[in-house]
């Protein structure tokens, strides 16, 4: 052994070299027994490549520069790789594109050929790529959608720029809306027309409504609307002094009826008048109504007539003659909206 060695030849220079020799390995599997030790706690705190100079990629590779063919540090060193793989992986699932781009680079520094690396960045740079221009296309449909080119022209509209978007990302919520918005504002100019009796355009928004929503039930109903509007506009146009008897027969009838929520729709009142309307109703539940001296001024566009009420039965079933109040005129003229009255 070398401590006989020592013993029988003390100071021999071979031994020297050999307890040298002896020493220097000792030291070196200390050494390494330390990197590893520090490795394994950097990693199991996720310190992968970072800090520098303390982190499980540093001392795992520090003990191959000592031990080359170090099972554990080389395993280590595949820990590490795995560990930032699964980093990128989970960023692209999160869409955290910057992230993921980040540990790929850490990869690469680790291991310049690993496949799993460039498939993944491959992945990633289509998505950033993607992104980048749906971002872009979302601004070019805000600016056609500010400019009201909501369906035209046809190469340049927000509508066709939403499709585009829809075609690379179908769940994209802002093209969705614009789409929606869009339709809305065809209804709305539709319903505008139609209440103005404008079928021509209204032919034009359904039109419209036709190529961005056929099959839905939208534009179905408003197929049906315009259908029926035409109808109404073929039909002959009431004359005036047929409106006006119409109206006078109506207000006869629902005074009869006590209702008094019709009568307040067909009538304008005069101060006073609607709390009087108001409280024979509470006070009678049968009434006859008179009308009579019906007159039409056709150049003033209305007509007056006499009112009278008779029949009178209250609340409590006993009938009572009816006072002076019982008789009143009535006119009937167009209001603001050019309404009869």
């Amino acid at each position: 052994s070398l401590n006989l060695a020592d013993a029988v030849f003390p100071g021999h220079k071979q031994n020297l070299e050999l307890k040298s020799v002896l020493q220097q390995a000792s030291d070196k599997q200390q050494q390494v027994g330390q990197l590893l030790e520090k490795a394994r706690l950097a990693l199991k705190k996720n310190r992968l490549t970072t800090p520098s100079n303390d982190n499980a990629y540093y001392y795992f590779k520090r003990v191959t520069e000592l031990e080359p063919s170090n099972n554990s540090a080389l395993k280590g060193i595949n820990q590490v790789e795995n560990k930032l793989l699964s980093l990128a992986k989970s960023s692209i699932k999160s869409k955290k594109w910057n992230q993921a781009t980040a540990h790929l680079n850490q990869v690469d520094s680790i291991n310049p050929n690993s496949e799993q690396a460039r498939a993944l960045r491959k992945q990633v740079e289509q998505q950033t790529s993607q992104l980048s221009r749906l971002n872009k296309l979302l601004s070019t449909a805000e600016s056609q959608y500010s400019n009201k080119q909501y369906t035209s022209p046809e190469n340049d509209s927000a509508y066709g720029t939403y499709l585009q978007i829809l075609a690379i990302d179908p769940g994209n919520k802002k093209a969705k809306t614009g789409i929606s918005n869009i339709k809305k504002y065809y209804k709305q100019r539709f319903d505008k027309h139609i209440a103005a009796s404008q079928v021509t355009r209204a032919q034009r928004d359904l039109d419209i409504m036709q190529r961005i929503a056929g099959g839905e039930w939208l534009t179905k109903r408003m197929q049906q609307i315009l259908a029926d509007k035409k109808r109404e506009l073929q039909k002959p146009k009431k004359t005036e002094i047929e409106l006006i008897s119409d109206l006078v027969g109506d207000f006869k009838t629902n005074m009869e009826k006590r209702n008094t929520t019709a009568i307040k729709k067909i009538s304008k009142f005069e101060p006073g008048r609607q709390r009087f309307v108001e409280q024979l109703m509470a006070q009678y539940k049968y009434m006859k109504v008179t009308i009579s001296d019906f007159k039409y001024i056709a150049k003033n566009h209305q007509a007056t007539a006499d009112v009278e009420l008779s029949g009178l039965v209250d609340k409590n079933g006993k009938h009572v003659t009816p006072g002076a109040w019982s008789k009143f005129p009535i006119k009937i003229a167009k209001n603001s909206s050019q309404q009869f009255k």
